[in-house]
């Protein structure tokens, strides 16, 4: 049933059940002065209709702000009883009595309901009153249910558009295709003269022109935006839309626009529009315009509509950038099973070099590639170790500006690559910078660390990958660069381990070669000194010879002892006898015999043990890393030093741990203190130097515990292990 029929029933029964002589039923849109009658009924037709009384704006806004302004109800018993212009005018249609009521809910206001007398005067009781409130709130309820029924319909169509959009995105990868249907079917569901898609482009930080497939027009008259440029198209609009806002207007004649803008407007013959931004998250993809060639009210429904469109469009334009990004990422990562794999077999550093760098300008069309190496020192200026560059000259030549130099550093420090997009907006006023950018053709640029991550963290370079262009680098690019880099830093690690390795094997046979040797030697010179003596001589005489050559025996049997024990802890094969004791029977076990090594450095040796719990050792193993650790303080102390021995409980470990006020250990060794033959590099060789500490850290872990050390250049040393209450 229409709201027309449906007021004019409701009219009638207001008059009969009231037996009353008019019924109206007014429609307020919001302007007091714009009421209008939607429906009316008199009890005979020789009654003027109140159309045809020429009120004043006096009577509308008298009516309108009591009923519908303050929600109250109008009652008039008696014409006497209100102002004269209103008793005035409403005489001209015969009115005795009247009873206005607000029809609205809360703050919704639809109209009035309004009821007269025109023979007789009326008392409007409270009853008939209540009547006339529940008969507007029905009226309220059907008005809005009609006035929603074709915007619910119109909601379905938008709807099923909606679903069909999204069907189009799920079943199809071509963005072209998707755009393309986006655009028609918007186009016509809003009944627009033109449709159309412009795309972002994150480079030129401009909106790019219209592509074909991008355009919808209801007529082949219409002109086209395909590839017309960008700067002609409402430029400022452009900048609006990037900054997140939306241009709705229903007529554009009205909006100020400079020359060129009013030009193509009108060549569009563009009159109204919604145009909005296409995001997927934060990130912006373009905009989605339709306009209409006539002036035309925007509805919110509409532009509600237009952007669930535009999230939809963005969605499809994002998985259509992912598509092409695995896409693309699938053929890199072919390129990459070949580099990582060539890489592998890579055994020096700088054949890998040279075949990596210009692999990596490759990936993504770069111009130049270097591998820097991070300084030490923070005011030191990080090296060049190689360089690939196609066409450009070389930065091992160059001059490099401090502030480039700063990237280098920054990348190393914090362990995240840097990326620079256009080096034009990197420290733009730093003319040395900018002018070292132009010289060597860098407009962009990228820096990832090489990283080892072991036990603690190594940055073993910096890659630095540049390019002539203007470039994004999306995370997806970065990463897979990384990818590569994060193999590649395993690779040169491995080299500089084999390296290392290598270093140490052969300082490992030489120095073993020599603790054997020099015993060996010694020993065969005493014995050819003593066969030399005539028979005659006593042997007590040669007794000092006998003693060196028993201490020599002594000193090879240790370190043969040490590699034995070495050998046994690497393979597994070392047997604990655990049983409880006290580290204090230990240590003063090892004091007293190093008393006399001590004494003859005039140094002084201070015992500080805490009673504490019994740990599961076993004591022939635990004191020789006692004995070691000691004897290493007493060793690289300077005579007179003083050291000291202290054991105290910690939380479940019992800690022991030995200082001395030597000159420290010196940096570049500390890291390696606990590999095998670590010491022997650094210090002058004796018999058995190099595998003490190595030992001790092999020992004190079978046990289940912890070993590690404290140092300061010119003040000492501290060596400490824990060893588990209960294990």
């Amino acid at each position: 049933m229409e709201l027309d029929e449906t007021l004019n029933i409701v009219c009638k029964d207001i008059l009969s059940f009231f037996d009353i002589d008019r019924v109206d039923i007014i429609h307020y849109s919001g302007d007091y002065s714009n009421l209008s009658i939607m429906s009316e009924c008199k009890s005979s037709p020789d009654f003027a209709s109140l159309t045809e009384g020429d009120f004043s704006f006096n009577i509308k806004e008298f009516v309108s702000k009591r009923v519908l302004e303050e929600n109250k109800d109008l009652i008039i018993n008696n014409l006497d009883d209100v102002p004269d212009y209103y008793k005035e005018e409403y005489k001209k249609v015969g009115h005795k009595s009247a009873a206005y009521i607000p029809i609205r809910k809360d703050d919704d206001k639809w109209g009035i309901l309004a009821v007269f007398t025109i023979n007789d005067y009326k008392y409007w009781s409270q009853d008939d009153i209540n009547i006339l409130h529940d008969i507007s709130d029905y009226l309220y309820i059907t008005a809005r249910q009609v006035e929603l029924y074709p915007i619910l319909q119109q909601c379905i169509e938008w709807e099923n558009l909606i679903r069909k959009i999204t069907e189009i995105i799920d079943s199809d990868i071509d963005i072209k295709d998707i755009e393309h249907k986006i655009v028609t079917e918007l186009g016509q569901a809003m009944n627009a003269s033109r449709c159309y898609i412009r795309a972002f482009d994150p480079i030129s930080q401009e909106l790019q022109p219209v592509r074909e497939y991008e355009e919808y027009l209801s007529s082949p008259d219409l002109f086209s935006l395909v590839n017309v440029d960008t700067e002609l198209i409402h430029k400022q609009l452009s900048d609006v839309l990037k900054a997140g806002g939306e241009l709705i207007s229903s007529n554009i004649e009205t909006v100020s626009l400079i020359a060129s803008e009013e030009k193509i407007l009108g060549r569009m013959k563009a009159i109204a529009g919604i145009s909005i931004p296409i995001r997927y998250g934060e990130e912006y993809l373009g905009a989605l315009t339709v306009l209409y060639s006539r002036p035309r009210f925007i509805k919110k429904e509409e532009v509600d509509f237009v952007r669930t469109v535009a999230k939809q469009t963005g969605i499809a334009m994002h998985q259509a950038r992912l598509y092409d990004s695995l896409t693309e990422n699938a053929a890199r990562e072919r390129l990459l099973r070949i580099i990582i794999s060539d890489v592998k077999v890579s055994q020096d550093l700088d054949e890998l070099y040279k075949y990596l760098l210009p692999k990596m300008t490759n990936i993504y069309n770069d111009d130049r590639a270097l591998l820097v190496e991070m300084p030490e020192g923070m005011f030191q200026k990080p090296e060049i170790k190689q360089e690939y560059v196609k066409d450009q000259g070389l930065l091992q030549d160059a001059q490099i500006p401090n502030r480039f130099n700063e990237i280098i550093r920054k990348t190393g420090i914090n362990l995240e690559p840097i990326t620079i997009n256009n080096t034009i907006d990197y420290y733009r006023d730093d003319s040395d910078l900018q002018r070292f950018f132009d010289e060597y053709s860098i407009r962009s640029l990228l820096t990832i660390p090489l990283i080892r991550y072991n036990h603690d963290i190594k940055v073993l370079g910096i890659l630095v990958i540049t390019s002539k262009d203007l470039r994004v680098w999306t995370e997806d690019k970065v990463n897979v660069l990384r990818s590569i880099t994060d193999q590649v830093a395993n690779v040169i690690w491995e080299i500089m381990k084999r390296r290392e390795l290598e270093e140490i094997r052969n300082t490992f046979m030489l120095t073993l070669a020599h603790d054997l040797q020099v015993p060996i030697v010694g020993e065969h010179r005493a014995l050819e000194f003593l066969i030399s003596r005539p028979d005659s001589q006593p042997i007590g005489k040669y007794k000092e010879f006998i003693d060196e050559t028993i201490k020599s025996n002594e000193s090879l049997s240790e370190l043969l002892s040490r590699l034995l024990d070495m050998y046994n802890y690497e393979a597994g094969k070392q047997e604990l006898h655990l049983i409880k004791y006290n580290m204090s029977g230990i240590i003063d076990d090892v004091v007293n015999s190093l008393k006399g090594f001590a004494q003859s450095k005039s140094m002084s040796i201070n015992i500080d043990i805490q009673d504490g719990p019994e740990v599961n050792v076993d004591i022939t193993e635990m004191r020789k890393v006692v004995e070691n650790l000691l004897e290493n303080a007493i060793e690289y102390t300077q005579t007179g030093g003083n050291i000291t021995i202290k054991t105290y409980k910690q939380d479940n470990d019992v800690i022991t741990c030995i200082s001395d006020n030597g000159p420290g250990i010196a940096p570049q060794i500390r890291e390696r203190i606990f590999e095998r033959y670590a010491m022997a590099r650094a210090i002058e060789r004796k018999v058995g130097s190099g595998l003490g500490l190595y030992l001790a850290k092999q020992i004190v872990e079978a046990h289940c515990g912890k070993i590690w050390y404290d140092t300061k250049l010119g003040v000492g040393t501290t060596f400490c292990f824990s060893l588990p209450t209960q294990w």
